[in-house]
């Protein structure tokens, strides 16, 4: 660890939350990322949906 072995509960309260926020950070941006990529392949499918439909009208 990067602290002072004087003092190893402080280390180790200090290690625990600033591990606790990256963790919490990186599992925010991993649900983000999953939330984008699926309502993005909703959307094509929606948009593709609707484009097949009008040009079916159309040709």
């Amino acid at each position: 660890m990067f602290c002072e072995i004087s003092d190893p509960s402080l280390c180790c309260f200090l290690y625990c939350i600033v591990s606790n926020m990256l963790h919490f950070i990186s599992y925010k941006v991993f649900v983000n990322i999953i939330c984008l990529i699926l309502f993005n392949m909703l959307i094509d499918s929606v948009l593709i949906h609707y484009v097949k439909l009008i040009g079916s009208l159309f040709y």
